[in-house]
């Protein structure tokens, strides 16, 4: 690991992830309580009572495609009579004169809100504005999105307001997707069910052995291919007048699928699909998300294409992780401190010094700018020493060099109270990024106040470390116990030396003594100062 000694847990232990749960289609809008301009409280069930579609949008004041929406959401607005749609917008981290003051600017002709403390933020799982949301009578959401194609926006919430009894039988995206028992062409009965798979469905429905349905049959092997190690799954049925002649469609489109029978239409019916090829997507949660999806290879993959939060997590940490040696490249060691103002890193160089660093991350919620999430590190006086990127600053996709900016706080104090364009210069063309970046190093101080008030501090630290050495022991005894085929309780720790990190045993910063136990079965190691770390997940 080179010089530097840093575990992927204790960057676990930091991240403040932001990969919050969107709310699906079918899913239940979420209530919530904001005051109006007037101060009174309004919910969101208020709001909607008497309507039979809302469309629910966050936005940021400060975003331009935001107030570009507002010409067509006002002609919406207006279009529909008084009981039929209910237009409710959020304005996320923006105070109340803010607002007040867009509404006039804009000339804003429904419902406008402020949500100064972004507690709709998380609720939503809101990470870009605008995003849009329509939401049915039922209060169950038929559309989550950035309304990009708004003559296709407008045309859910026309046939969400002209639905009938008779025509609401026809699933829409949002309803519980049927389960399905069906033969596959070995004969095999297959009983696919959709509730609670976690992880989305692509259901092809064919309908003739003609090239449309085998062309489409090779994009659904090939999307099964793709996203087979990540859960999707692919099926398709076969309906209509191709239920008779499966066999023929199997030797012409060789689909690398699970095929279904549809013997007597009943899914078909069950869906609604009256011609074909038509492709349904399944959400997570088993509701329909889409209709009539694209047929398209790259469409369709687009549609599919989210990272798991594992995945995304994975990635976040590999960049924390980096940036903490860029910001700290002196230190031997790096070790997390958990205080009240939340994680604080600390390194320690060679002869013993130490240095703090926090990771500071601000939501900027623009949707021509990245977020704003840096290192940013402090002496034992509380003098910034360096500053880096998490991820650096972008204007529509374009990187910032941002090297003058961040020099300009070099060797200042987190004790000053920093303030754009006083005493603090700001980045051209970035104006918000800059903002939050500032703010963030205004909150520094508090934190660093923590660690010179707390007498303990240093014994925290001392223990953080240790707990650290005693994970890399545990990788160690793992891997000699696995290439020597004994049982970990009879290994003696002085052999585990050369399967550590440095080739050698880390030393207690408390002089304990480290040694091999075993707990609820399971191989562990204790130091005789601090004990097992209470919080490791660590299991062999």
């Amino acid at each position: 690991m080179g010089k530097y000694r840093i575990t992927a847990i204790a960057v676990l232990l930091l991240l403040h992830t932001h990969l919050c749960h969107g709310l699906d289609v079918g899913e239940a809008a979420k209530d919530f309580a904001l005051q109006d301009a007037g101060g009174g409280i309004v919910t969101l069930r208020s709001l909607m009572q008497g309507h039979k579609v809302t469309v629910l949008e966050f936005l940021s004041i400060y975003c331009d495609s935001c107030q570009k929406k507002v010409p067509q959401l006002n002609s919406l607005a207006r279009k529909y009579d008084a009981g039929r749609l209910r237009i409710i917008a959020i304005a996320l981290a923006n105070e109340q004169p803010e607002v007040t003051a867009a509404m006039k600017q804009w000339g804003v002709a429904y419902s406008f809100l402020a949500d100064p403390e972004k507690s709709t933020f998380h609720l939503y799982g809101i990470h870009k504005v605008p995003r849009f949301f329509i939401i049915d009578q039922g209060g169950i959401i038929r559309y989550s999105g950035t309304a990009d194609d708004f003559s296709g926006f407008e045309k859910t919430i026309e046939g969400l307001l002209s639905l009938t009894t008779a025509a609401r039988k026809l699933l829409q995206p949002g309803d519980d997707a049927p389960p399905l028992k069906l033969a596959d062409t070995s004969g095999k009965t297959r009983d696919v069910r959709f509730a609670d798979r976690q992880q989305m469905t692509v259901l092809g429905f064919f309908t003739a052995a003609d090239s449309a349905n085998t062309k489409q049959a090779d994009v659904l092997s090939r999307v099964h291919e793709a996203f087979q190690k990540a859960g999707i799954l692919v099926y398709g049925v076969g309906t209509g007048a191709l239920k008779s002649g499966l066999a023929a469609f199997v030797k012409a489109a060789s689909p690398r699928f699970p095929l279904l029978a549809d013997a007597g239409d009943g899914a078909a019916g069950l869906y609604g699909i009256t011609g074909g090829p038509e492709i349904v997507l399944i959400g997570s949660s088993g509701h329909i998300a889409a209709r009539n999806a694209p047929q398209a290879y790259d469409d369709l993959v687009t549609m599919l294409a989210v990272p798991e939060p594992e995945a995304q997590a994975a990635s976040h940490e590999q960049q924390i992780q980096h940036a903490l040696k860029q910001a700290m490249p002196d230190a031997r060691l790096i070790a997390p401190v958990r205080l009240p103002e939340g994680t604080v890193y600390v390194g320690t160089d060679g002869g013993g010094k130490k240095t703090f660093a926090r990771v500071v991350k601000k939501d900027i919620l623009c949707e021509v700018c990245t977020d704003v999430e840096f290192i940013v590190t402090l002496d034992q006086s509380g003098r910034y020493r360096s500053l880096v990127l998490v991820q650096p600053f972008e204007v529509y996709g374009k990187k910032i060099d941002i090297t003058q900016f961040l020099r300009q706080f070099v060797g200042r104090s987190c004790r000053e109270k920093l303030s754009a364009e006083s005493n603090a210069d700001i980045v051209s063309g970035a104006t918000k990024s800059s903002l939050k970046l500032i703010e963030g190093l205004n909150e520094t101080e508090k934190a660093f106040a923590e660690i010179q008030a707390d007498p303990a501090f240093d014994s925290t630290f001392k223990q953080s470390v240790c707990f650290q050495f005693q994970s890399e022991i545990e990788f160690a005894l793992q891997k000699f116990v696995g290439e020597h085929a004994t049982q970990a309780k009879t290994v003696a720790i002085s052999n585990l030396a050369a399967y550590c990190p440095e080739k050698k045993l880390p030393t207690c910063p408390s002089s304990g003594i480290y040694k091999v136990t075993v707990i609820n079965g399971i191989p562990r190691i204790m130091c005789t100062v601090h004990g097992v770390d209470p919080q490791s997940t660590m299991t062999h």
